[in-house]
């Protein structure tokens, strides 16, 4: 026996959580396997909408996820997936790679990524770097297939610097 979860109780209601379970049961009793026709629906889902249920499902302070970790993926994700951004130079960039946000999941490919990459890092390394590491982290937490197309090689990512920008005891005083 397995257990299956039907979705956290706020966003998925009784009813819908009931007719779930019914929908579920059904397809056992046809020998359908649940496992796999989710994998199936979740892969027909364009990114843009799937983060957006990501955002109400999976990244939530019921998940362990702290207040801040959200805020910060939501911003990464505003202007370099969602393009929801007034500055040119970032709309500017944007317009050399596709628009993935409107891509099924099962359509894209690791070369799409790699650019996107490569256009976000010309502007902020370390955002770049965070935009892959975050998006590869939807996939495994949301997506749950083998093939994600959001891991990149150590070697294609920036070089990031670390922060040692502190006072030291003269300066303090």
């Amino acid at each position: 026996q397995l257990r299956k979860s039907l979705g956290p109780y706020p966003v998925v209601g009784v009813v819908e959580a009931t007719a779930r379970a019914k929908k579920i049961g059904k397809d056992i009793f046809d020998g359908v396997d649940p496992r796999q026709t989710e994998k199936v629906e979740v892969l027909t889902l364009q990114l843009g909408e799937a983060i957006k249920t990501y955002y109400a499902e999976e990244l939530t302070i019921a998940n362990q996820y702290r207040p801040t970790t959200i805020k910060g993926v939501k911003a990464i994700f505003a202007p370099w997936i969602f393009r929801n951004t007034y500055e040119k130079d970032i709309l500017q960039r944007l317009d050399r790679v596709d628009d993935i946000q409107y891509k099924k999941l099962s359509m894209i490919t690791p070369k799409m990524v790699k650019q996107l990459h490569q256009v976000a890092g010309v502007r902020s390394p370390t955002v770049a770097n965070r935009l892959i590491e975050y998006l590869r982290i939807f996939w495994n937490s949301f997506v749950k297939t083998d093939d994600n197309p959001f891991t990149l090689k150590k070697r294609y990512k920036f070089d990031e610097q670390e922060y040692l920008d502190f006072l030291d005891e003269t300066e303090l005083q």
